[in-house]
């Protein structure tokens, strides 16, 4: 094993006795091709949405936009 694979297990390992475990996430790549036009997409549609429109109403009533305590 490399030093620098020692290291990281090492590394990982003071992790777990730390009561911590690896995740991986999976997120979009914003790199693919067509990405940016799909995301255009969706929020032309949000934009023309009585159902989205909607849930923002009711979330700006739900919501105190008062910082008053």
């Amino acid at each position: 094993m490399s030093s620098s694979a020692k290291r990281v297990a090492q590394h990982r390992a003071t992790l777990r006795a730390q009561g911590l475990r690896p995740v991986q996430i999976w997120v979009p790549d914003t790199r693919a091709p067509g990405y940016w036009e799909a995301i255009e997409r969706q929020l032309a549609a949000l934009k023309t949405s009585e159902a989205e429109r909607k849930a923002l109403k009711e979330l700006d009533e739900f919501l105190d936009w008062d910082d008053e305590d």
